[in-house]
C-alpha cells in the first residue's frame, strides 16, 4: 500500500501537547562481557546550576571492549544466557545477537558429560538481528556454545555458559544500597542486545492494530521477553488470576516515560549502568533545560530489601515521575543530554532509538515491517496517560516534522560510563571517537519544507510516495 504525503505539515499549528489522547487497546494473551566494576555507590542525585551534567571526553569504557575471537577469527555474533547463572535443572535460553543477516546458524553446546546441537526455535530483528537457541535443562558443569554455519561449519561465534548445582544459592535480596549493583559496562554488544529485545518485545504482524493496557504485560509475556526470569528470581511471574504473584515486576510508561522504563528494566537486568535528567519543558526552539541528574545509584530506596520492589519503586517514584515528553527535546549541541540525534539510515533507525515530536509527544521505533508492494515502513510503539501501550506506523500524522528546530527528531541515549562511584555522560567528541553503533548526525535538521523531510525517509525505506498534487 503507498502512502501519500499530503500536508501533514499542517500539525505545526497544533497547540502544546504533552501526549496524545489515549487509544482503545485490545488486551493481548497473556554471559558477563566486562570485569566487575565495584565501588561505594554514589548519591544518585546531583544538583547542578547551568551544567547539570559533567560529560566524560574520553569514553574509556566503551573503547576497552576487545574484539570476540573463535579459533583466531573475529566473531560475526554474540551470545548470552538466560537466566545469567543457570542452575542444574533449569531451562536455558541462548540468544544470540548480529549486526550483519546471517543465514540461519545452528548453535552447539558441548560439555565434558554432554553436547547438543540446536537449530534456531526463532529469528528476529531488521538489524541488529537476534537468533533464539532453547538448551532445555542442562547438568551442572561448564559448556562450550559455538554458533557455526551449518553448511559450511564456518564459526560464527562462541562463549561460554556455567551451570552452577541445582543447590547453589540465590537469595533474592538487594545487593548494597543502591537500586541494582553495576558489574557491566555498555558496549556495542549490548546496544545490539537491547535493539534485538525492543525488537523482539514488541513484534506483532503486519496488520497489528491493538497493544497493551500496561507496559508490564509485555514484560510478564516469556513469548516476547526475551530478559523474562533473566534474575533467577520469578521477578517476571506474575501468577495466574486464581494464583498472583504479587511480588512480580509492575511498569506503567505515558509517552515521555517510555523510552526510560524500557532503558532502566534493561540496565536492571544486565546490570548497567543508567542515568536520566529532570528537566523543564521550556520551549521547542531552545529545548529542555535540565538541573538535575538521576541514576540507579540513588539510595533512596535502600531500606527495602527485595530488590524487584526496590526496583518498582525506582520505576513508579523516582524515574516516571522524573521524565516527561521534552526531557529528550534538547538541542544537538547539549554535551549532557540524554539523547543524541542519528542518522537517517536503515542501520541509525534501529529497534530502541526514538522519534522526538517537535510539541510533546515521542515514540520508540520497534521495527521495519514490509508491506505488500515490497517497501519497507517503520513501526513504533508509544505510551499514554492511561497507562495504555499502542503502535504507530510511520506517516506525517504520526511523525511530524517542523523545519527550522533542532531539538526534535530521530534520537538514541547517550552513552554513559561508570568510574569512580558516578555515572557520566559521555560527550559528542567522545562519541565521534569511540566505536559506537550510532554516530552523531544533524542530518535530519537541514530539511526547509517538511516535505523534503519525508521523502528522505522514503528514499530509505522505499515506501512512500510523493504527493501527487505537489502539494
Amino acid at each position: 500500500m503507498k502512502l501519500s504525503l499530503r500536508a501533514g505539515a499542517g500539525l505545526a499549528s497544533l497547540i502544546l501537547v504533552l501526549c496524545v489522547a489515549p487509544t482503545l487497546v485490545r488486551r493481548d494473551a497473556p554471559g558477563r562481557p566486562a570485569a566487575p566494576v565495584r565501588g561505594r555507590p554514589a548519591a544518585g542525585v546531583v544538583i547542578a546550576s547551568a551544567a547539570p551534567a559533567r560529560a566524560a571526553a574520553v569514553p574509556a569504557a566503551l573503547a576497552e571492549e576487545p574484539p570476540q575471537t573463535c579459533a583466531g577469527v573475529p566473531a560475526r555474533a554474540s551470545t548470552f544466557s538466560f537466566p545469567m547463572e543457570p542452575r542444574e535443572g533449569e531451562a536455558v535460553r541462548l540468544v544470540a545477537v548480529s549486526r550483519e543477516a546471517l543465514a540461519p546458524y545452528v548453535a552447539e553446546v558441548s560439555g565434558a558429560r554432554e553436547s547438543v546441537m540446536l537449530e534456531p526455535a526463532d529469528r528476529w530483528g531488521p538489524g541488529p538481528y537476534g537468533s533464539e537457541f532453547r538448551a532445555g535443562v542442562l547438568g551442572a558443569g561448564e559448556y562450550d556454545v559455538t554458533l557455526r554455519d551449518p553448511v559450511g561449519g564456518t564459526i560464527l561465534g562462541c562463549s561460554t555458559l556455567r551451570v552452577l548445582p541445582a543447590g547453589a544459592r540465590r537469595e533474592r535480596e538487594a545487593d548494597g544500597d543502591a537500586v541494582w549493583p553495576i558489574r557491566r559496562a555498555w558496549s556495542g554488544v549490548l546496544e545490539d542486545l537491547y535493539s534485538v529485545w525492543v525488537s523482539r518485545l514488541f513484534r506483532t504482524p503486519g496488520n497489528f492494530r491493538g497493544g497493551w493496557h500496561r507496559l508490564h504485560a509485555v514484560f510478564r509475556d516469556p513469548d516476547r521477553n526475551v530478559l523474562y526470569g533473566a534474575l533467577g528470581w520469578a521477578e517476571d511471574d506474575a501468577g495466574t488470576a486464581d494464583a498472583p504473584r504479587p511480588t512480580a515486576v509492575r511498569a506503567r510508561a505515558d509517552c515521555g516515560d517510555l523510552p526510560y522504563v524500557l532503558r532502566a528494566y534493561f540496565a536492571w537486568k544486565l546490570e548497567l549502568p543508567f542515568r536520566f535528567q529532570r528537566c523543564n519543558r521550556r520551549n521547542a526552539l531552545q529545548g529542555a533545560e535540565c538541573y538535575e541528574e538521576r541514576s540507579n545509584l540513588t539510595e533512596r530506596y535502600r531500606g527495602r530489601s527485595d530488590p524487584v520492589e526496590r526496583f518498582n519503586r525506582f520505576l513508579e517514584t523516582w524515574v516516571t515521575v522524573g521524565v516527561h515528553s521534552a526531557t529528550p527535546r534538547t538541542l544537538p549541541e547539549d554535551d549532557g543530554s540524554d539523547f543524541y540525534p542519528i542518522e537517517m539510515t536503515r542501520t541509525a533507525l534501529r529497534p530502541g532509538t526514538v522519534y522526538v515530536w517537535p510539541y510533546g509527544h515521542l515514540l520508540v521505533i520497534t521495527d521495519w515491517i514490509e508491506d505488500e508492494a515490497g517497501g519497507v515502513s517503520l513501526v513504533a510503539v508509544d505510551g499514554h496517560i492511561d497507562g495504555t501501550v499502542t503502535f504507530k506506523h510511520f506517516s506525517p500524522q504520526n511523525f511530524p516534522y517542523l523545519p527550522g528546530l533542532r531539538t526534535f527528531g530521530f534520537k538514541t541515549f547517550r552513552p554513559i560510563v561508570y568510574a569512580d562511584g558516578e555515572i557520566r555522560p559521555v560527550d559528542n567528541a567522545g562519541i565521534a571517537a569511540a566505536e559506537v553503533p550510532l554516530v552523531f548526525s544533524e542530518e535530519q535538521y537541514r530539511f526547509r519544507r517538511s516535505r523534503d523531510f519525508y521523502r528522505a525517509v522514503w528514499r530509505v525505506s522505499a515506501l512512500f510516495a510523493d504527493d501527487p498534487s505537489g502539494s
